[in-house]
């Protein structure tokens, strides 16, 4: 119960910020992406949440090829 609690005051929280046209997540939450699903962690009896959301992202993704130059030595 306190970790399904925590996670819809920190949702409530960026939903809030959301409605903030000075806050980095203004315009950006999509209250109906936001998913919490109870877990067990395995073999030690304590309880939690997995959370998952979506916001939508105000930047153009464009993609600059010079970026990707190295790509065969880092991977």
């Amino acid at each position: 119960d306190n970790a399904e609690k925590l996670a819809l005051k920190v949702v409530g929280r960026m939903r809030l910020d959301s409605n903030n046209t000075e806050h980095i997540l203004y315009n950006s939450f999509i209250k109906n992406s936001v998913e919490i699903r109870p877990v067990e962690l395995e073999g030690v009896g304590v309880f939690g949440v997995e959370v998952s959301l979506q916001l939508k992202n105000p930047q153009r993704l464009k993609v600059n090829p010079d970026d990707w130059k190295d790509l065969d030595r880092v991977c």
